[in-house]
């Protein structure tokens, strides 16, 4: 995140840490349509749950809101 807000002009400088350390890092999973993406992101988070892991401790990242609609249907 500190590389791509480096190389906008109009930015305010700053650089972005995390305040705590993290369990789990993100992870790339490729599928083959939003709808298998949407199972995999749903099962994974009920598999977390199952591991201790409470949903308000989850969180998904999502370019535009947009490519969360098929989560939400999920």
């Amino acid at each position: 995140a500190n590389r791509i807000i480096a190389d906008n002009p109009m930015q305010f400088p700053k650089v972005l840490r995390a305040d705590r350390p993290g369990r789990l890092l993100p992870a790339w999973v490729p599928a083959k349509d939003t709808a298998e993406e949407a199972r995999f992101v749903a099962q994974r988070s009920l598999e977390l749950v199952a591991e201790g892991l409470p949903l308000s401790g989850q969180a998904v990242l999502f370019r535009a809101h947009s490519h969360a609609v098929e989560l939400e249907l999920e």
